[in-house]
């Protein structure tokens, strides 16, 4: 059976990697974006399991993704 996915949206490179090795250790796979236009364009055409989603994001604010 395949891991979940945790969809990490943070643009503090050294926060994602912390959630993205916690995520992994609890036996996620990760995928990690830096923006939230970034995010937006991932979602169209994939689903994730759970998101991380920080508010304060580059380009398109966490609110709006």
């Amino acid at each position: 059976m395949e891991q979940p996915l945790a969809l990490i949206i943070e643009d503090e490179r050294d926060v994602s990697l912390v959630f993205s090795r916690a995520l992994q250790a609890a036996g996620f796979r990760t995928k990690v974006v830096y923006a939230g236009d970034d995010a937006l364009e991932w979602l169209s055409s994939a689903e994730p399991d759970m998101v991380v989603l920080d508010l304060n994001l580059p380009r398109v604010e966490g609110s709006d993704v």
